[in-house]
């Protein structure tokens, strides 16, 4: 359970970083 929360916590992050490149871009 736990390992599944933390994978989509890194997953949300990602994302976020994503989309914060892309808007730079």
């Amino acid at each position: 359970m736990a390992l599944l929360l933390y994978s989509d916590q890194l997953r949300n992050r990602v994302a976020a970083r994503t989309a914060r490149e892309r808007d730079l871009r």
